[in-house]
């Protein structure tokens, strides 16, 4: 029931554009420098549509990363309680720099989709974002698997507005090869974990996964006869959530609000000393 917490997305971004398989634009000392996937050959089918809708990805790099490597290891090791998200955006969050970013884009007739304290996502057409990076994105087709993604044509220049940024979407071609990892063998009931389980993998940043709702989960076990059993009566779970989320009222009603469930009676109870901060927990105790 734990949400998600900033601290999680600023790690999930620094992996997703250290990982991400299509282009990059990198800043570094020496100047802006753009990235390319290595492509694979391909033929030009044509400019792209001028009008053809583009989604930029620009992360704003946290301020004080040591500090922020630091602390994420003193929190994942409990010698720190977590921050609240107020408190890691003014001590990691580049503000200035991503209203700057965003005023940039707005100055160039981009539409900001998202603005967040670490990201910026913005919307232009092709025509748009070929202008600021003084380039043209051309429509071309993969001669090995016939893949047609659209890509720069030629040296892409990056204003310098867009300094200290990492930028994605330049391209949406992607070289992505997971691997078939063969978990291993059945003998006698139980499973025999091959070597490659224990192999060590690189994956770039592209995922799928199921989503269960409330309702999925409460027709597949089957519980709806118990929640009609006790409509009428005051039940009182506890749940012991030994992580200390300091946002977990927020959490739990934005989980309500999102799958349109009642609001969850919620008290937190520390179960040690406040003294032994080490060793703190929570005890959270939902009414019915």
């Amino acid at each position: 029931m734990e949400g998600t917490t900033l601290k999680g997305i600023i790690l999930s971004a620094l992996t997703l554009f250290i990982l991400l398989p299509t282009s990059l634009i990198v800043y570094s000392s020496v100047g802006n420098t753009y990235i390319s996937p290595t492509y694979s050959q391909s033929q030009v089918i044509s400019t792209l549509n001028y009008n053809t809708p583009i989604y930029l990805y620009i992360f704003i790099p946290p301020k004080n990363l040591n500090s922020l490597y630091l602390m994420a290891q003193e929190v994942a090791n409990h010698q720190v309680k977590p921050l609240a998200n107020s408190q890691l955006i003014s001590m990691f969050s580049q503000e200035n720099k991503v209203s700057q970013v965003v005023s940039y884009l707005e100055s160039k007739n981009f539409t900001v989709l998202y603005k967040g304290p670490f990201e910026v996502i913005a919307e232009a057409t092709a025509l748009q974002v070929s202008s600021i990076f003084n380039t043209k994105l051309i429509l071309v087709k993969s001669l090995s698997d016939g893949e047609i993604y659209y890509k720069p044509e030629g040296k892409v220049s990056i204003p310098p507005e867009l300094n200290n940024v990492l930028i994605g979407g330049l391209t949406n071609f992607t070289n992505v090869q997971l691997p078939m990892i063969q978990l291993g063998k059945i003998v006698n009931g139980n499973l025999l974990l091959g070597n490659q389980v224990s192999s060590s993998f690189t994956y770039t940043f592209q995922f799928s996964a199921t989503w269960y709702t409330p309702q999925d989960i409460e027709g597949a076990y089957n519980i709806t006869p118990l929640f009609n059993a006790t409509a009428d009566k005051k039940v009182t779970i506890a749940l012991i959530e030994a992580y200390g989320d300091p946002e977990l009222y927020q959490d739990v009603k934005i989980f309500d609000q999102h799958f349109h469930l009642p609001p969850a009676n919620i008290t937190i109870l520390p179960i040690w000393e406040k003294y032994k901060f080490n060793n703190k927990e929570y005890s959270h105790i939902e009414s019915y």
